[in-house]
């Protein structure tokens, strides 16, 4: 997400009388290079034979230059301060709002200066001090301006521009400069920006004629807008992210992308198989989930309407070739009250585990529970990834422990329902994850039904056994 808020800044040109100190290179830096102390470079000058005298007007100087305070020597990064004092002309950039900067000193140039020591008691323009005053300016500082001895006139304007990339920056006159404060998202957007998601709240309505930023759910776009302190702004907004204004935004948007999937397959399609694009689209667009969109298969029929040919291709897959109404498990082992001994009528020698929720230490808590009472059987899981890493530790002992074989997938890749495969033949269907194992359902199917059902469940076992 890139956004760009630019705005012309006036230039005023500044002509005055007063002292400059300006950043040179010196011999001086060389010498101080690795000094921070007092006591040490009087050292280093002695042990080069200079004489005490020499010393002294040494140390006087630098403290005159405030290079050196309280036995300490400053900060030389920016270069030696050689003060100046005559007449100067000062480009300054004057910003009406408060941020990034009020005041900003573009350039100076010499009509009159001469170098010295100090002047004392110069009677000086505070005003005029704060105006020119510019933390971020490395070049030169303005110490003093004599009063009344300063004229201001108008110089034209220049480009101001507030970028965020990952955070935010300003830039004028071809320079970038780290802001301070940020922007609040809220103010930009108009009161539309989702917080939680990080996403500008929009109505599905207004991007009916945007199909990438539809399915991106990004949004390149510009606007004029006005924001309290900032004053009026052009802005440019690239690839923003984008969430659902309302209930009703989301559920056609929704529909819309899972149009896409159903068209990209163009072929029947069976209420399971819908069910299991409707989860897979809803884990790959996390911010729908705000939204309890329910999978409805007769609504989502209702939303194609009897004139597209998309509730066709799903009505007729239950008419002709109604999958979910004809097939029966073969049988159904109950499991109740932690009950897993001498429920399956065979001896367990390998387990195969699909199911994309068995990822926190309870979940294989209870699996390692399991393993026991089955004997250890040999066992590969397919699973996604932890969500908490504080755990990882944990559950990586539990795997080493009992010589599982975990396998990482994508949500997107694995089955919504959950299966445990027996010995490479026996297919079942469990109606919970690991944390509700204790009281479910193992529906067994044959490998043709499951084929029916689930066709990615048979992807995971060939994966397995080759």
């Amino acid at each position: 997400m890139k956004i760009e808020l630019s705005k012309n800044i006036p230039v005023y040109r500044m002509t005055f009388i007063g002292e400059v100190d300006f950043f040179k290179k010196s011999p001086y830096i060389e010498l101080l290079e690795n000094i921070t102390i007092e006591n040490d470079l009087i050292d280093e000058l002695k042990n080069r034979g200079m004489p005490e005298s020499a010393i002294n007007n040494i140390i006087k100087r630098l403290e005159k230059l405030k290079v050196l305070q309280y036995g300490y020597i400053g900060n030389l990064e920016n270069g030696f301060p050689e003060k100046e004092y005559g007449k100067y002309e000062l480009e300054i950039f004057k910003n009406d709002s408060i941020l990034p900067f009020k005041n900003k000193n573009r350039k100076i140039s010499r009509k009159r200066a001469d170098s010295f020591e100090n002047i004392e008691n110069l009677k000086q323009n505070l005003n005029f001090i704060k105006m020119v005053s510019n933390d971020t300016n490395l070049l030169f500082r303005i110490e003093k301006i004599e009063n009344n001895k300063a004229n201001i006139e108008s110089a034209g304007s220049l480009e101001l521009k507030m970028i965020y990339l990952n955070s935010w920056k300003y830039s004028i006159d071809n320079k970038s400069y780290d802001m301070s404060e940020e922007i609040n998202f809220n103010d930009i957007f108009r009161g539309e920006w989702d917080s939680e998601y990080n996403s500008l709240k929009i109505s599905f309505s207004l991007l009916k004629e945007e199909v990438n930023s539809l399915n991106s759910l990004e949004y390149s776009y510009t606007d004029n807008i006005e924001i309290n302190n900032y004053g009026k702004l052009k802005t440019i907004f690239q690839d923003i992210p984008l969430i659902p204004k309302t209930k009703e935004d989301a559920k056609e948007w929704f529909i819309y992308l899972l149009k896409n999937e159903i068209e990209q397959r163009n072929r029947y399609i069976s209420q399971d198989e819908l069910k299991q694009l409707w989860n897979n689209l809803l884990e790959r667009k996390p911010k729908f989930k705000k939204f309890n969109l329910e999978f409805d298969y007769r609504k989502i029929l209702n939303e194609f309407g009897k004139e597209s040919k998309y509730y066709w291709l799903l009505q007729a897959s239950s008419d002709l070739y109604p999958f979910s109404n004809n097939l029966t498990p073969k049988e159904r082992v109950i499991i109740e009250d932690k009950n897993f001994e001498n429920q399956f009528n065979f001896e367990i020698e390998k387990i195969i585990i699909i199911d994309r929720y068995i990822n926190t230490i309870r979940h294989f808590e209870k699996l390692e529970e399991i393993l026991k009472v089955f004997n250890s059987p040999e066992i590969s899981i397919f699973t996604t990834k932890e969500y908490n890493n504080r755990e990882k530790e944990d559950i990586e002992l539990i795997i080493s422990n009992n010589n599982i074989t975990k396998v990482i997938k994508d949500k997107n890749e694995l089955s919504h329902s959950r299966y445990w495969i027996f010995n490479n033949k026996y297919f079942y269907k469990v109606g919970e994850s690991l944390d509700g194992i204790d009281n479910t359902s193992f529906d067994l199917y044959d490998k043709e039904d499951i084929k029916k059902i689930d066709e990615i469940v048979l992807d995971i076992f060939q994966e397995e056994i080759n």
